[in-house]
């Protein structure tokens, strides 16, 4: 990231059903410093429809303090076909960074 990005995090389900449902994962990506999170979204769909699949940041994370709060203990880059996603949303909870008291998105 650069003074020109910011990184806009948002939740992925993915067509995987398990016995629970379908999987899902808060995710995060580089866009433009002045993206609104609607013109984020807008980004990653043409991305998707342009190129058939979108590289990211799968974010992972373990239960935080309270329902709404998840603590990240991890990344790993990812390439996201679109046949295999369901829904890419706004991310509805807050992540903070393991260690750190301060939260990220």
């Amino acid at each position: 990231m650069n003074n020109r990005t910011r990184t806009y995090q948002f939740s992925v389900t993915l067509l995987i059903y398990t016995k629970n449902g379908l999987v899902w994962w808060p995710a995060e990506i580089d866009v433009a410093h002045n993206f609104t999170d609607e013109q984020a979204l807008d980004h990653i769909n043409t991305v998707l429809v342009e190129d058939g699949s979108i590289r990211c940041t799968k974010i992972k994370s373990e239960g935080g303090d309270g329902p709404r709060a998840r603590i990240i203990t991890g990344r790993e880059p990812v390439i996201i076909g679109a046949n295999a996603l369901a829904t890419i949303t706004p991310l509805h909870f807050q992540l903070v960074e393991q260690g750190a008291g301060h939260a990220r998105g």
